[in-house]
C-alpha cells in the first residue's frame, strides 16, 4: 500500500471514485430503508433497477477497460487480433438483446430474463479471473473464451429487458416515465463511469485477477439488490399470462362477453355459400368454429385490458373456461 505523500495522479482518480462509490451505496442503503412506497416521487422499485444496473455497467465497462490489454499483454495476442477479438465481443454483445428479449417477451418474462443473465455475467466476470500462466498455449485460455461467451450471453438477456421493467412500472400515459427513464440511465452512466476507473485501475496496479475478481463482485452485488428488490416491482416483470392476462382470478369479463353472445365484432355475420345463399357446413360446427375464433381473439384483447387495468373481480362461479370452449371446439370440429 502506497503512502499517501507517493500518491500519483492516477491513484488519486481511484480514491476519488472509490469514495464517489460508496456514496452511492449508502444512498441506495438509506432508500432501501424507507418504508414508504415512494422516494423523489418514483416507485421504490425505478432505485432498484438503477442499482442492478449500475452494478451492471461498472462490471461491464470494467471489464472492458481490461480486455485489449489483457489479450496482448496476458495472452500475447499482437494488436490487430486483439482488436478484432473486442469489437467481435462489442458487436455480440449488443446483438445477442434481440434474441434475450424475444425470449423473456414470449416466454420467461423480463423478471425472470434479467436474473439469469445476471448469473450468466457473474460467472463470467468471476471466470475472467482465472489466468493461468499467459500465453496462447496455455489451456487456461479456453476458461477465457468461455468467460466470454458467459458475458455475452448473459448481456443479451440482462441489457434488453431491465429498461423494459423500467417502463412496466407507470402507465403510459404517466409523465413520470421520461424522467425515470433519465434517473434510471444515470445509474448507467455512473456504473459505467467508475467501473471503468476502479477496475481498470487495480487490474494494471495490482493484478489482472484483482481488476476482472472486481467486476464480478460488482455483478454479484447488482443481482442480489434486483432479487432482494423483487417486492418493490410488484409483479412487473413477470411471464406472459395464458389466458386473458389473469392475475390473482380476476377475468377481462366486458372484452370477452362478444364470445358468449355469439357475436365476435366484424366476424359477426359469417360467410354462406354465394349459390345456395345456405351455410356450406353445419350450423353446430360452425358455431363451434366461430366460438374458437372468437375466444382465441378474446384471449389476445384481454391480455392487454387486464395490463391496462380494465379487469373487474368476477366471482369464480361467473367465470367460463375459455380454455375448455377452444379446446372442445377443436375435438368436435
Amino acid at each position: 500500500m502506497k503512502e499517501i505523500a507517493s500518491w500519483n495522479e492516477g491513484d488519486w482518480i481511484a480514491a476519488i471514485a472509490a469514495v464517489a462509490l460508496f456514496a452511492f451505496l449508502a444512498a441506495g442503503a438509506i432508500i432501501a430503508g424507507r418504508k414508504s412506497e415512494e422516494f423523489a416521487g418514483h416507485p421504490r422499485g425505478l432505485f432498484v433497477l438503477f442499482y442492478a444496473e449500475m452494478w451492471e455497467r461498472f462490471s461491464y465497462y470494467g471489464m472492458r477497460a481490461l480486455l485489449v490489454l489483457y489479450l496482448t499483454k496476458h495472452w500475447l495476442f499482437d494488436d490487430s487480433k486483439a482488436n478484432l477479438i473486442y469489437g467481435s465481443y462489442g458487436s455480440l454483445v449488443y446483438i445477442t438483446p434481440v434474441l434475450g428479449g424475444l425470449v423473456a417477451d414470449r416466454w420467461l418474462g423480463q423478471r425472470k430474463a434479467v436474473v439469469f443473465g445476471g448469473v450468466l455475467l457473474a460467472l463470467g466476470h468471476l471466470l475472467m479471473a482465472v489466468e493461468g500462466h499467459g500465453g496462447q498455449h496455455d489451456p487456461a485460455i479456453n476458461v477465457f473464451w468461455l468467460a466470454l461467451s458467459f458475458i455475452i450471453t448473459g448481456s443479451g438477456f440482462l441489457k434488453a429487458n431491465i429498461s423494459v421493467i423500467v417502463g412496466q412500472l407507470y402507465r403510459m400515459t404517466d409523465t413520470r416515465r421520461d424522467g425515470a427513464y433519465t434517473i434510471f440511465y444515470m445509474g448507467v452512466n455512473v456504473g459505467a463511469a467508475l467501473g471503468t476507473i476502479l477496475v481498470g485501475y487495480l487490474g494494471e496496479t495490482i493484478g489482472w485477477a484483482y481488476g476482472f475478481g472486481l467486476a464480478g463482485i460488482g455483478m454479484v452485488l447488482g443481482l442480489l439488490i434486483f432479487m432482494a428488490g423483487r417486492p418493490a416491482l410488484h409483479g412487473k416483470g413477470e411471464p406472459p399470462d395464458v389466458l386473458l392476462g389473469l392475475d390473482s382470478g380476476l377475468l377481462c369479463f366486458r372484452q370477452v362477453r362478444p364470445i358468449f353472445n355469439g357475436t365476435c365484432g366484424r366476424d359477426r355475420h359469417l360467410a354462406a355459400d354465394p349459390v345456395s345463399g345456405r351455410d356450406p357446413e353445419p350450423a353446430d360446427r360452425q358455431r363451434r368454429r366461430h366460438a374458437r375464433l372468437c375466444a382465441l381473439r378474446g384471449i389476445e384483447a384481454g391480455k392487454g385490458a387486464a395490463r391496462a387495468d380494465l379487469c373487474h373481480p368476477v366471482p369464480d362461479r361467473a367465470q367460463p373456461d375459455l380454455l375448455g370452449v377452444v379446446r372442445a371446439g377443436g375435438r368436435q370440429s
